[in-house]
């Protein structure tokens, strides 16, 4: 009854829609060119906010070194996704000696 709904009004009966076909939509339908494609281009787009945001960790960098002694960086280990542990390495905001 529901495929001569769907072929007769060319929508798909509520009771027929399942969360699944929403969060999957659209999957398996990339070409091989189209992909790599979107991965060059996330690429460029990651190396262009790298560029951009390049002064203002030089800046960042200098303002803390003329703030306090000690390193710039900080690095820490936290645990990621499955239990993985990843290490971050960040901008000091805080004195060596705060902990």
């Amino acid at each position: 009854m529901h495929f001569v709904f769907e072929r007769v009004t060319g929508q798909v009966h509520l009771d027929m829609l399942r969360p699944s076909w929403l969060i999957f939509a659209g999957r398996g339908r990339d070409t091989r060119l189209k992909m790599v494609f979107r991965e060059m281009l996330h690429r460029l787009l990651g190396l262009i906010g790298l560029i951009l945001s390049l002064p203002i960790g030089i800046i960042t960098a200098i303002l803390i070194k003329i703030d306090s002694k000690g390193p710039i960086f900080y690095k820490q280990e936290r645990v990621g996704k499955n239990g993985k542990i990843i290490k971050v390495i960040k901008f000091r905001s805080m004195r060596t000696d705060a902990e």
